[in-house]
């Protein structure tokens, strides 16, 4: 509990500060762009509907930190928030990812929070891309964390129904956030699932039906949600709004991912050296 209080007192504002002062729209004018007016628009509409779930014209990105943003406005009874108000709550939102990131490991708790608030705050590929809230990385990154925290705690034994709903709400939020979070969501099962069915050799996810139906939950209640957005706007607007991913851009994503990993891996290793 003292290293969480201290990573919380002293290594979360540091970062956020450094993150401010780098990333930030604050003396950054050429960053403040259209795509970044739509999420400003969003949080100060002075209604929601179902038009608000997704970035405003398309499904390529949830907007649940939009939707929280509005509510505290509505319950702090605030005019409106500028843009650089909405880049400090989308920045300390996306930092907290840390903290379930390092709980995995509780052992190494501080060494590794100190090591993922560096990258986190001085990494020039996550500075430019992760804290852009016109873009799904932050907000899917807080929800995937968290996720992998809660899934991590319950297969380890702490199975209470907290742990398991929990699992599923952030499930939901990463899906929300992303329909590509599915990806990760099964890389972090699956693990857990294959080593402990290799050491124990039978199916270990027959142990865990309840965690395997509110997972199955969680799909299918984001991918309703997405239907029913596009059954809805096709009904106001006549057109679906649908992003599509084809198969011909995922395969030139993975097609550049060793690259982009080795060019992030060198931009981060000049950091240190």
């Amino acid at each position: 509990m003292k290293k969480i209080l201290i990573s919380i007192i002293v290594l979360l504002p540091l970062s956020f500060m450094a993150v401010i002062y780098q990333a930030g729209p604050t003396g950054h004018a050429e960053m403040i762009s259209a795509d970044l007016s739509i999420p400003v628009m969003m949080v100060n509409e002075p209604h929601a509907s179902i038009y608000s779930y997704y970035y405003y014209g398309q499904n390529r990105l949830g907007s649940w930190p939009y939707l929280l943003f509005f509510l505290i406005k509505r319950i702090l009874n605030l005019s409106a928030f500028q843009v650089e108000d909405i880049f400090m709550m989308y920045t300390f939102l996306t930092l907290l990812s840390v903290f379930g990131l390092a709980l995995v490991r509780p052992g190494r708790y501080f060494l590794t929070t100190l090591v993922l608030f560096a990258i986190m705050s001085f990494h020039p590929g996550i500075l430019a891309v992760v804290y852009d809230f016109s873009l799904p990385y932050g907000a899917q990154l807080f929800a995937l964390s968290w996720y992998w925290y809660f899934i991590d705690r319950y297969l380890k034994g702490r199975r209470s129904r907290m742990n398991l709903l929990m699992t599923g709400l952030f499930g939901y939020l990463a899906l929300w956030s992303s329909s590509l979070s599915l990806v990760f969501m099964v890389i972090i099962l699956g693990w857990y699932f294959l080593i402990r069915s290799w050491y124990q050799r039978k199916w270990y996810f027959r142990q865990h039906k309840a965690l395997i139906i509110v997972q199955t939950s969680a799909i299918l209640i984001s991918k309703i949600m997405n239907e029913y957005y596009h059954y809805r706007v096709e009904d106001i607007f006549g057109l679906k709004y649908f992003f599509a991913i084809s198969a011909a851009s995922t395969a030139i994503d993975l097609i550049h991912l060793p690259g982009n990993m080795l060019q992030n891996f060198m931009a981060l290793t000049s950091i240190y050296i």
